[in-house]
């Protein structure tokens, strides 16, 4: 899946529950921070299709990005479960959504390496289900559906709590973002809106955003399953 949507995801994951600023840049990174293995398209393609999908995406970097953001975090109990959550959004994300063309292989998502699985590139090896037979390309319409509705959560976070993630680099274009927001979709005060969800509200977005979580963790085990006879 592309970046772009990851971030989206993340912004979501960072704004579940009411954190403070510090706490939801930790949060929103771990949505992201997955993708630093592919900074190596920065130098050729050859890099990026080496250390791609292999060197990050698996569980044990996001159990050590999950305890960096519990040394740095301000509420470390809430922002380590958020983190994990996140971090495993990203990989469930990709293991369905980063195929390439009809015909080739799925991209594999190395979930257990390095303990399980050796290599790189065209030449990792490794269990059967680190690729994902149902994988779909990263243009096909359930990646543009998915990211089409993480932009309606980022609208809604921008035009109902009065943020967006301009807030960490531009808090001035933040605000007059949120603005321009709550114009267009009715919002005008700052009656109509607050720093942290409503006590009712809060409960629908997390019990369905563990809902959420609940169901991809199912549908990644069950795609796994597949492979294995």
């Amino acid at each position: 899946m592309a970046p772009g949507s990851h971030a989206l995801i993340g912004w979501w994951t960072a704004n579940v529950v009411s954190l403070q600023k510090r706490d939801r840049l930790l949060v929103f990174l771990a949505g992201i921070l997955a993708d630093l293995d592919g900074l190596g398209l920065l130098f050729s393609t050859e890099a990026y299709l080496k250390y791609h999908h292999i060197l990050c995406h698996n569980l044990f970097a996001g159990l050590i990005c999950t305890a960096l953001v519990a040394l740095f975090a301000k509420d470390r109990k809430r922002c380590a479960l958020l983190t994990i959550l996140n971090w495993h959004l990203h990989l469930a994300a990709d293991y369905f959504g980063s195929g390439g063309p009809p015909g080739t292989r799925p991209w594999v998502l190395p979930y257990l390496y390095p303990v399980v699985g050796s290599g790189l590139g065209e030449h990792f090896t490794g269990p059967e289900w680190y690729w994902n037979p149902w994988q779909w390309p990263l243009n096909a319409w359930p990646n543009l559906l998915i990211t089409f509705l993480a932009l309606i959560g980022w609208v809604y976070i921008a035009v109902r709590l009065n943020r967006t993630w301009f807030e960490f680099i531009w808090p001035a274009f933040d605000r007059e973002v949120c603005k321009m927001l709550r114009k267009w979709f009715g919002s005008q005060g700052p009656d109509e809106w607050s720093e942290s969800w409503s006590p009712g509200e809060g409960k629908v977005i997390l019990k369905s955003y563990l809902v959420l979580c609940s169901f991809t963790v199912l549908a990644c085990v069950v795609a796994a399953s597949r492979t294995i006879q």
